[in-house]
């Protein structure tokens, strides 16, 4: 678990502790850098920057794949997928994500940054696929890209989507869910946007939009 939460920590607060505590990169390198001390530092602030977010998920752990063959209730006017009934499987598998990851009900707060690139058309299979990007205290973000799959097995990307979610309890009161393992540079980079998303959500909001 400790080794799990490595990147998490390092990531969500950029070593500001070591700078407090004078435990600066600089030091490390005239020293020469151990990594197991590094490991040490940071494990004795887990406490305090997990804060109670008692379990560390990864993305893997909750990611999930839905695939539909386009039957003619799918087609819109134009004969392509109708946009609606997109949205609504995007929806759909979003919320199952955000409950495997947060083991609990969830609501919907947000569909952002709904990107169609692309069409798809009758008797075609479409295939969506959506994991955990970001993760709050109460909310998450989930990634969701919709491929359209040739017969050959190859996937084109046609939609892409962020959607916000927020855990419940049976009151419909938001609670804390789990943190999130941030294992590789791909998932460090989605983490990083989704705190870019966050922040314009959160200007918005104080917008009045």
């Amino acid at each position: 678990m400790k080794d799990l939460l490595l990147p998490v920590l390092i990531e969500r607060f950029k070593i500001e502790r070591f700078k407090n505590e004078g435990f600066k990169i600089g030091r490390f390198k005239n020293e020469g850098f151990n990594i197991e001390r590094f490991k040490i530092e940071i494990y004795r602030m887990e406490e305090i920057m997990i804060k109670d977010q008692t379990q560390v998920k990864k993305a893997e752990d909750s990611r999930t794949e839905n695939s539909y063959l386009l039957m003619p209730g799918h087609i819109n006017g134009y004969g392509r997928l109708f946009g609606g009934m997109l949205m609504q499987w995007i929806d759909e598998i979003a919320g199952i994500v955000a409950k495997r990851h947060a083991q609990t009900e969830v609501t919907t707060a947000a569909i952002d940054n709904l990107q169609f690139k692309s069409a798809a058309y009758l008797n075609q299979t479409v295939v969506l696929i959506g994991k955990i990007s970001y993760v709050g205290r109460t909310s998450m973000e989930v990634r969701v890209d919709t491929y359209v799959e040739e017969l050959n097995g190859t996937r084109k990307v046609i939609n892409r989507a962020y959607v916000v979610m927020v855990a419940i309890d049976k009151e419909g009161n938001p609670v804390r869910i789990p943190g999130l393992a941030l294992e590789t540079e791909a998932a460090r980079a989605e983490w990083e946007g989704g705190e870019k998303r966050y922040q314009l959500r959160k200007t918005r909001r104080q917008e009045g939009y």
